[in-house]
């Protein structure tokens, strides 16, 4: 059995899962309150096949769970969260049109939808590609109410701040926590998300 471990935590107030929207929404026709604004990234660290682990007092461990705890204080000891509490510098008035609102369209969802790749991993929110695939027209109406309301709120679900991080070895001593490096997997429906907000901002700049 897999070990799942987390790593990072940073989410507070109401909790609702991306998946639980999807399904809830389209028997209740209502936009469930999101988690509140994106603080740290939650991970979540999956099993690791390495014998050994070293700890930074030079002890070796090879149960499973000790391994996970190294490479889950390595990791958060070299991740960086951005610091909300400052607001960001006044410059004075732009000369540049500010960006308007961002606009989701059903078409444009069921496209991003349409062309995912099947054989993609599945995220920690446990929606596979492929139903996303194949269900396209009919989850493109959800998706559009969800992430509509992400954007005009400022709000994720909660799935969309977590990650499966595998450590990848990079060089030395593998036995060692600082010779790893994290990957990590989201899920599918928060990039499609990314790419939204890109292409607009991407578009606004080159109208500048």
């Amino acid at each position: 059995m897999a070990l799942k471990k987390r790593v990072i935590t940073g989410c507070s107030g109401p909790e609702m899962s991306s998946a639980s929207f999807i399904f809830r929404y389209a028997t209740h026709k209502g936009v469930y309150q999101y988690t509140e604004t994106i603080f740290c990234l939650g991970m979540f660290l999956r099993q690791v096949i390495l014998p050994f682990c070293e700890d930074e007092d030079g002890l070796t461990y090879s149960v499973p769970a000790a391994k996970a705890e190294i490479l889950n204080k390595q990791f958060r000891s070299v991740f960086t969260c951005d610091d909300l509490s400052h607001n960001l510098p006044d410059k004075g008035p732009s000369p540049y049109d500010p960006m308007g609102r961002i606009t989701v369209t059903t078409n444009g969802v069921y496209k991003l939808l349409a062309g995912i790749k099947i054989h993609k991993a599945t995220g920690p929110d446990g929606i596979p590609g492929r139903l996303l695939k194949e269900l396209a027209s009919e989850l493109a109406p959800i998706f559009t109410t969800m992430y509509q309301a992400s954007f005009d709120q400022g709000q994720v679900p909660l799935d969309w701040k977590n990650a499966l991080v595998t450590p990848a070895f990079k060089k030395g001593n593998s036995n060692k926590a600082e010779n790893y490096r994290p990957v990590s997997l989201t899920s599918i429906c928060c990039k499609l998300a990314e790419h939204t907000i890109h292409s607009n901002t991407m578009r606004h700049l080159e109208n500048l």
